[in-house]
This record gives C-alpha cells, structure tokens and sequence, in this order.
C-alpha cells in the first residue's frame, strides 16, 4: 500500500493529476501509517541512538517490535 501511494506521489510531484479527494484519502491513511508506527517504536523505550541502531539491523520487512 505505501509503495502505491509512493508512486502516486511521484506522479503528482512531476505534474501528474489526481482527484483532490483520492489525495485527500491518501494522506488520511498515510496519517495513519505514520501515528501507528510512531506508537509502535514508543513500545521498544529506547534512546534514539540505540533505536537508529536496532532499526538498521532489521531485515526489509521484519518488524522491529521485538527487542
């Protein structure tokens, strides 16, 4: 879903045309995405070093919930 939203972004960064209210939807459920994962990496409770370094040693599509 992010990599849609991506590419659709990328559209309309280079002056592709989109529905003002699919853009607006979009942003609603990007919102979303970012408010849960910023709760998400609250639950780990580490300093923002440490959760720069734990965050590099997940693999693409793991999910760093698990200390």
């Amino acid at each position: 879903d992010v990599k849609q939203l991506y590419k659709k972004r990328s559209r309309i960064a280079h002056g592709g045309q989109d529905e003002k209210r699919e853009i607006l939807e979009d942003v609603i459920r990007l919102r979303d995405y970012v408010r849960e994962s910023i709760k998400s990496i609250n639950k780990l409770d580490l300093i923002q070093d440490d959760l720069l370094k734990h965050l590099n040693r997940c693999g693409f599509g793991q999910s760093p919930l698990s200390k």
